[in-house]
């Protein structure tokens, strides 16, 4: 299997292109309604799409200043009245992050009031915050030397003393809270067995290394599953804190986004997986040999901490194989296969990466 290839995360910089005419009016007058002072004495709107196709959230640019998300209310673990919070409690412990605009007008204020249209097909959230960059983590080396500290200074944003972790806010919405691997996959191995890639010749590889590569991981992570199940590390961490969640400004300042994406989760996978996501597309786009990474790794952590990283690493990215298993072999839902091979490789990614810890 191809490893460290370019995916999703290799572009840095955000891609564009503008939205059809009845898209633009539609935002237009939800704009000049709900943000009147901003929008009312808008002659006319340039409307952009951002990032192509998204399927869980879309994302406009308007008027090159503002940046819009609509977020299906479904797919909303956390609802959006929380995320100027967040981004209050970001900024207070030293992090960029853009303010949210509230709705303006004779009812009470609120951010991500819930809308619906024909092309959002289905009721989503919106919200609307500052165009900040057009710019994302790069991974170069100056950027992925800071990794580990951005890391570990981030997860004690809502720390315990906070008293977000106690939230049940967080809790309720959090994936992680019944987090059962070995159940899942003695729940999927019949089905991958008896139904194999179901006639998508793009996962027959994949689907046949899966197998091993997760009866492997169970196997040798015994002990540490288990004590996984018991909550020991859960606090509120940004559970996808993937190369483009972070943007570079013309400073070179990194402004944390997608605030949707703090959970109730266990340190150990927010920390790994974390670490593991930047500091694969150092390697992805060859800005970073691996060698450089695990070097840096070793520098910065001591020997047991690098096999939880590994372990944290490897685990959320199981836990994600199993999740597009069980939607493409329950729900009919073939959306993400394709980040079915990206996690697989993934898994055998990060035993390379922090293989000195051997």
């Amino acid at each position: 299997m191809n490893l460290f290839f370019r995916d999703n995360h290799s572009a840095d910089s955000i891609s564009t292109e503008p939205a059809s005419a009845g898209i633009s009016i539609e935002i237009a007058a939800l704009l000049k309604l709900n943000y009147p002072s901003l929008f009312q004495s808008e002659a006319s709107f340039n409307t952009e799409i951002i990032g192509g196709a998204n399927i869980n959230s879309l994302n406009y640019r308007i008027n090159k200043n503002y940046y819009l998300k609509f977020l299906p209310v479904q797919k909303a673990g956390l609802k959006p009245e929380v995320y100027p919070q967040l981004a209050d409690q970001l900024r207070h412990t030293g992090f960029n992050s853009a303010d949210f605009y509230s709705t303006e007008g004779e009812e009470e204020k609120k951010f991500g009031l819930i809308v619906n249209s024909d092309f959002l097909k289905g009721e989503h959230y919106f919200f609307l915050q500052d165009f900040i960059s057009e710019s994302f983590y790069t991974g170069t080396e100056e950027q992925a030397m800071q990794v580990p500290e951005l890391v570990l200074k981030l997860e004690n944003v809502f720390s315990k003393s906070s008293g977000w972790t106690d939230s049940s806010i967080f809790q309720e919405s959090s994936p992680f809270r019944n987090i059962n691997l070995k159940a899942d996959w003695e729940k999927l191995k019949p089905l991958l067995e008896e139904r194999g890639a179901a006639n998508d010749p793009f996962l027959t590889q994949t689907i046949s290394i899966i197998p091993e590569l997760i009866s492997g991981y169970l196997e040798f992570n015994a002990d540490e599953l288990d004590n996984l199940i018991e909550f020991p590390d859960f606090g509120v961490y940004h559970s996808d804190l993937h190369p483009h969640n972070l943007l570079s400004d013309s400073s070179n300042n990194l402004w944390v986004i997608d605030h949707e994406s703090f959970r109730f989760m266990p340190k150990v996978i927010y920390r790994g997986f974390s670490i593991f996501k930047l500091l694969r597309k150092s390697i992805s786009t060859e800005r970073c040999t691996l060698h450089f990474i695990q070097e840096l790794i070793r520098e910065r952590f001591r020997k047991d901490e690098i096999l939880k990283l590994k372990f944290g690493a490897q685990t959320e990215l199981v836990r994600r194989i199993l999740l597009i298993l069980n939607l493409h072999y329950f729900s009919g839902d073939s959306r993400w296969n394709a980040d079915l091979v990206k996690h697989t490789a993934g898994v055998k990614e990060a035993e390379l990466m922090f293989s000195q810890a051997e």
